[in-house]
């Protein structure tokens, strides 16, 4: 049950309750939050390789592995 105020989809609505309840520390909730504050930085940065690889690229309809695959090359890549 203590994995559920880790998971950060979750973690927002599991989270406040079991802490007012009483059954999780201050601590915990400390570990929660850094976990999700680090999950969103890595999203903000994959977000923005993924839209600077896609405003240069000019090609067919592109998947979802291929888009992350741009996202790990550099523009001068992305744009052959």
């Amino acid at each position: 049950a203590k994995v559920m105020c880790i998971l950060p989809c979750i973690s927002s609505f599991v989270l406040p309750v079991r802490y007012m309840v009483g059954e999780i520390s201050m601590i915990f909730v400390m570990i929660s939050w850094l976990i999700t504050i680090t999950l969103i930085y890595l999203l903000i940065k994959l977000s923005g390789k993924v839209y600077a690889s896609l405003l240069v690229y000019s090609g067919k309809r592109l998947g979802f592995l291929q888009i992350v695959k741009m996202a790990g090359m550099n523009r001068k890549e992305a744009k052959s």
